[in-house]
Protein backbone atom coordinates (compact mmCIF):
# COMPACT_ATOMS: atom_id res chain seq x y z
CA UNK A 1 0.00 0.00 0.00
CA UNK A 2 1.45 3.27 -0.77
CA UNK A 3 0.28 6.67 1.55
CA UNK A 4 0.97 10.00 1.15
CA UNK A 5 3.00 11.03 4.39
CA UNK A 6 0.20 13.45 4.80
CA UNK A 7 -2.18 10.87 5.45
CA UNK A 8 -0.27 9.58 8.13
CA UNK A 9 1.54 11.96 10.00
CA UNK A 10 1.57 15.79 10.26
CA UNK A 11 4.79 17.25 9.10
CA UNK A 12 5.59 20.71 11.40
CA UNK A 13 7.99 23.63 10.66
CA UNK A 14 10.81 23.95 13.22
CA UNK A 15 10.97 27.19 15.37
CA UNK A 16 12.21 29.84 13.68
CA UNK A 17 14.35 31.66 15.86
CA UNK A 18 14.30 35.63 15.69
CA UNK A 19 17.96 36.57 16.82
CA UNK A 20 20.72 34.05 17.21
CA UNK A 21 20.41 31.65 19.32
CA UNK A 22 22.14 32.06 23.23
CA UNK A 23 23.00 28.68 24.86
CA UNK A 24 22.72 29.03 28.17
CA UNK A 25 24.24 26.16 30.51
CA UNK A 26 21.01 26.23 32.75
CA UNK A 27 18.65 26.95 30.29
CA UNK A 28 14.97 25.33 30.27
CA UNK A 29 14.70 23.68 26.96
CA UNK A 30 17.38 21.66 24.72
CA UNK A 31 17.69 22.62 21.16
CA UNK A 32 17.98 20.30 17.92
CA UNK A 33 19.38 21.44 14.57
CA UNK A 34 20.17 20.08 11.49
CA UNK A 35 23.78 19.59 12.15
CA UNK A 36 22.85 17.35 15.60
CA UNK A 37 21.58 14.16 13.28
CA UNK A 38 24.45 11.97 13.24
CA UNK A 39 23.89 9.04 10.06
CA UNK A 40 25.63 6.62 11.98
CA UNK A 41 22.77 6.17 14.56
CA UNK A 42 19.98 7.79 13.10
CA UNK A 43 18.98 9.03 16.55
CA UNK A 44 19.48 12.12 18.35
CA UNK A 45 22.17 12.35 21.65
CA UNK A 46 20.46 14.60 24.19
CA UNK A 47 23.36 14.95 25.64
CA UNK A 48 25.57 16.69 22.68
CA UNK A 49 22.52 19.40 22.42
CA UNK A 50 22.67 22.84 23.47
CA UNK A 51 20.26 24.20 26.23
CA UNK A 52 18.24 27.42 25.45
CA UNK A 53 15.73 29.60 27.54
CA UNK A 54 12.60 29.38 25.69
CA UNK A 55 9.58 31.53 25.87
CA UNK A 56 7.37 31.04 22.82
CA UNK A 57 3.55 30.35 23.53
CA UNK A 58 3.58 27.64 20.36
CA UNK A 59 3.87 24.02 21.15
CA UNK A 60 4.22 22.84 18.02
CA UNK A 61 8.05 22.30 17.58
CA UNK A 62 8.36 20.71 20.68
CA UNK A 63 9.15 17.50 20.23
CA UNK A 64 7.58 14.27 21.24
CA UNK A 65 8.92 10.52 21.57
CA UNK A 66 9.14 8.78 17.93
CA UNK A 67 8.95 12.36 16.17
CA UNK A 68 11.41 11.93 12.75
CA UNK A 69 13.33 14.81 12.53
CA UNK A 70 14.20 15.89 8.78
CA UNK A 71 16.66 17.93 7.27
CA UNK A 72 14.83 21.04 5.48
CA UNK A 73 18.34 21.64 3.40
CA UNK A 74 20.86 19.16 2.16
CA UNK A 75 23.12 18.59 -0.74
CA UNK A 76 22.82 16.28 -4.11
CA UNK A 77 24.84 13.95 -2.92
CA UNK A 78 24.30 13.97 0.49
CA UNK A 79 21.06 14.07 0.44
CA UNK A 80 18.67 15.47 3.36
CA UNK A 81 19.30 13.49 6.84
CA UNK A 82 16.65 11.78 8.80
CA UNK A 83 16.68 11.06 13.06
CA UNK A 84 14.70 9.96 15.63
CA UNK A 85 14.08 11.08 18.66
CA UNK A 86 13.49 9.13 21.72
CA UNK A 87 12.79 11.46 25.00
CA UNK A 88 10.33 13.28 27.22
CA UNK A 89 7.74 15.14 25.58
CA UNK A 90 8.42 18.97 25.15
CA UNK A 91 11.71 19.38 26.80
CA UNK A 92 13.42 19.89 23.07
CA UNK A 93 12.53 22.56 20.42
CA UNK A 94 13.49 21.91 16.84
CA UNK A 95 15.21 24.36 14.74
CA UNK A 96 14.12 25.91 11.54
CA UNK A 97 16.64 23.68 10.13
CA UNK A 98 14.41 20.88 10.33
CA UNK A 99 11.00 19.34 9.88
CA UNK A 100 9.15 17.46 12.53
CA UNK A 101 7.30 14.24 11.07
CA UNK A 102 4.67 13.34 14.25
CA UNK A 103 3.02 9.97 12.66
CA UNK A 104 -0.77 9.91 13.65
CA UNK A 105 -1.09 6.77 11.78
CA UNK A 106 -1.28 3.14 13.63
CA UNK A 107 -0.27 1.54 10.41
CA UNK A 108 3.12 2.65 10.21
CA UNK A 109 6.05 2.37 13.05
CA UNK A 110 8.17 5.38 13.15
CA UNK A 111 11.51 3.46 13.00
CA UNK A 112 10.17 1.81 9.80
CA UNK A 113 9.62 5.67 8.17
CA UNK A 114 12.66 6.44 9.55
CA UNK A 115 14.63 3.88 7.61
CA UNK A 116 12.68 3.88 4.69
CA UNK A 117 13.18 8.16 4.69
CA UNK A 118 16.89 7.56 4.94
CA UNK A 119 17.00 4.47 2.56
CA UNK A 120 18.24 5.30 -1.10
CA UNK A 121 14.69 4.88 -2.32
CA UNK A 122 13.47 7.51 0.25
CA UNK A 123 16.21 9.57 -0.48
CA UNK A 124 15.51 9.54 -4.58
CA UNK A 125 12.20 10.69 -3.51
CA UNK A 126 13.63 13.81 -1.84
CA UNK A 127 15.93 14.35 -4.52
CA UNK A 128 12.92 14.63 -6.95
CA UNK A 129 11.59 17.49 -4.97
CA UNK A 130 14.35 19.41 -4.07
CA UNK A 131 14.91 23.09 -4.84
CA UNK A 132 17.51 25.23 -5.32
CA UNK A 133 21.09 25.74 -7.39
CA UNK A 134 23.99 25.22 -4.17
CA UNK A 135 21.58 24.69 -1.36
CA UNK A 136 18.96 22.11 -1.65
CA UNK A 137 15.62 22.99 -0.17
CA UNK A 138 12.76 20.73 0.17
CA UNK A 139 8.84 22.49 1.23
CA UNK A 140 6.39 21.46 3.76
CA UNK A 141 4.09 20.95 0.99
CA UNK A 142 6.03 18.53 -0.90
CA UNK A 143 6.96 16.64 1.52
CA UNK A 144 3.48 16.16 2.50
CA UNK A 145 3.01 14.84 -1.05
CA UNK A 146 5.81 12.51 -1.25
CA UNK A 147 4.03 8.75 -1.25
CA UNK A 148 5.67 6.30 1.17
CA UNK A 149 5.28 2.63 1.13
CA UNK A 150 3.71 1.36 4.14
CA UNK A 151 3.51 -2.86 4.19
CA UNK A 152 1.28 -4.67 6.61
CA UNK A 153 2.46 -3.95 10.62
CA UNK A 154 4.23 -7.27 10.75
CA UNK A 155 6.25 -7.11 8.23
CA UNK A 156 7.10 -3.16 9.06
CA UNK A 157 8.37 -5.15 12.50
CA UNK A 158 10.36 -7.65 10.76
CA UNK A 159 12.16 -4.90 8.51
CA UNK A 160 13.17 -2.99 11.70
CA UNK A 161 14.20 -5.72 13.74
CA UNK A 162 16.44 -6.84 10.46
CA UNK A 163 18.16 -3.07 10.08
CA UNK A 164 18.55 -2.66 14.04
CA UNK A 165 20.38 -6.17 13.64
CA UNK A 166 22.77 -5.17 10.87
CA UNK A 167 23.50 -1.49 12.45
CA UNK A 168 24.34 -3.44 16.08
CA UNK A 169 26.66 -5.66 13.48
CA UNK A 170 28.25 -2.89 11.85
CA UNK A 171 28.85 -0.79 14.83
CA UNK A 172 30.74 -4.17 16.11
CA UNK A 173 32.62 -4.51 13.52
CA UNK A 174 33.63 -0.95 13.22
CA UNK A 175 34.94 -1.23 16.90
CA UNK A 176 36.90 -3.73 15.73
CA UNK A 177 38.26 -2.59 13.28
CA UNK A 178 39.53 -0.40 15.79
CA UNK A 179 40.93 -2.16 18.12
CA UNK A 180 43.16 -4.10 15.43
CA UNK A 181 44.50 -0.54 14.14
CA UNK A 182 45.27 -0.27 17.67
CA UNK A 183 46.99 -3.38 18.18
CA UNK A 184 48.83 -2.82 14.99
CA UNK A 185 50.04 0.41 16.18
CA UNK A 186 51.20 -0.68 19.57
CA UNK A 187 53.41 -3.97 18.17
CA UNK A 188 54.72 -1.58 15.34
CA UNK A 189 55.57 0.86 18.10
CA UNK A 190 57.60 -1.37 20.09
CA UNK A 191 59.94 -2.28 17.00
Amino acid sequence: MHLKLSEIAQIISGFSFRTAMETVNKGNYFVVQARDIVEVNQTIDLHKLSKIEFNSKSTSPLLKDSDILLSARGVEVGGFKAAIYFGEDYTVVASSSLYVIRIEDSRIIPEYLLYYINSSRGQKTLRNIMMGATVKTISKKEISDIEISVPPLEKQKLIVGTISNMSEQTKLMQKKIKLINSLTENILSKT
